[in-house]
């Protein structure tokens, strides 16, 4: 099966109800206008065109780079070293980004 249509039959049990989402984590709780720019900046998204993000996804999960590259990406925008953080854990990324002065 191609990721296009894996994505169309996700589309389609969510919008008939036969997808549940886990909850955030319950730390991962970010002001909206840092969610967006982390988006941009670092995924190369908007975050409202994300369709899922789950307790254990991986900021490669939205990207294009390798590991050097988005670490790098992320050590540029944000001025911290993610290279520590277990498969660069979305949330782990963000909160590290967020608790930045």
């Amino acid at each position: 099966m191609s990721d296009k249509e894996d994505s169309e039959r996700i589309q389609k049990a969510a919008m008939e109800g036969g997808v549940k989402f886990a909850p955030l984590p319950k730390d991962a709780y970010f002001l909206p206008e840092f969610v967006e720019r982390f988006s941009r900046e670092i995924l190369g998204l908007e975050w409202s065109d994300i369709f899922f993000v789950s307790e254990e996804s991986s900021v490669l999960d939205f990207t294009i780079g390798g590991v050097a590259d988005t670490i790098a990406k992320i050590r540029q925008a944000y001025g911290v070293d993610c290279s520590d953080i277990v498969g660069l854990n979305l949330w782990a990324v963000m909160q590290r980004c967020a608790d930045q002065p």
